[in-house]
């Protein structure tokens, strides 16, 4: 984390989760984060923008669409970053069989080897 570009990231809108997830990784490092001005409207325009030099982009990397040269896993004490999601619902919801459809599916895409596009370096996990 602490040898990030000086450039601000180009970000997603406040709502999008790896905005939020992206804030408190830095604010947990005590870093400063200078977001772009703008907000993308995709993770693609993220990347987009960074190919550009607009500002460097944290991704997950089943969001980059480029070969980047400097493509490379955020690390925070010699480890890759990894973000994870939680679901929650009421137990009782009429929908509890689609949901139990879709945490196996969540599951066993989980348990799917790395996509073919993946390169080294880029971690093993978004």
């Amino acid at each position: 984390m602490s040898a990030r570009p000086n450039t601000p990231p180009p970000s997603t809108p406040s709502a999008c989760g790896l905005t939020t997830f992206t804030t408190e990784l830095f604010h947990s490092q005590d870093l400063a984060l200078r977001p772009y001005p703008g907000e993308a409207s995709s993770f693609r325009a993220v990347d987009e923008w960074a190919a550009m030099g607009l500002g460097a982009a944290l991704l997950p990397r089943s969001k980059i669409t480029h070969e980047h040269s400097s493509c490379r896993a955020l690390l925070q004490g010699g480890v890759p970053v990894e973000i994870a999601y939680e679901a929650v619902w009421d137990c009782d919801t009429p929908l509890g069989a689609d949901l139990d459809e879709f945490v196996t599916a969540l599951i066993e895409a989980g348990q799917a080897p790395p996509a073919a596009h993946a390169t080294a370096g880029r971690g093993e996990r978004d």
